[in-house]
């Protein structure tokens, strides 16, 4: 009884104490982001052929996604914490800039919405990797992995 009442406790302390997480083809919220755990990173992410990539389907694999991705080097974005827990992708940012991974020089106020039928990548939301694919809908599904997925 003792060890159920422990479990207990620690799943509603985890689960109160992690972070919400949403994220759409036109934002990203979380309460993670305003107590700047670290840059926000979105990546637009190629999968390999061989991997399902309906995330509701029984033959969808997690972690095969999780090794066999590319990065496409044409949208690879980071943003420096600030005190905001949500970033619209479509509107100009007032005291922030998305900076270009692979060239810090290349800055915009604004992204633009997700690409649909794209996969992409977020880090640096609470020690949470976050595979994100957006549909033909607009509707987003998405994988979260942590240390403890591996």
């Amino acid at each position: 009884m003792k060890k159920v009442i422990l479990c207990a406790i620690i799943c509603f302390f985890y689960l109160g104490c992690s972070p919400r997480i949403s994220i759409s083809n036109m934002h990203v919220k979380s309460s993670a982001l305003a107590k700047g755990y670290g840059a926000l990173t979105i990546k637009k992410i190629k999968i390999d052929s061989s991997i399902e990539s309906n995330i509701n389907s029984p033959n969808f694999d997690e972690y095969s996604l999780r090794s066999n991705y590319q990065i496409d080097t044409s949208f690879c974005f980071f943003l420096t914490p600030t005190c905001l827990s949500k970033y619209y992708f479509d509107e100009n940012l007032e005291d922030a800039v998305w900076m270009n991974c692979h060239n810090g020089y290349h800055t915009k106020k604004k992204l633009g919405n997700l690409e649909k039928e794209k996969w992409y990548i977020f880090k640096g939301i609470y020690y949470t990797d976050v595979f994100v694919y957006v549909h033909k809908s607009g509707k987003t599904s998405k994988c979260y992995f942590s240390a403890g997925n591996w």
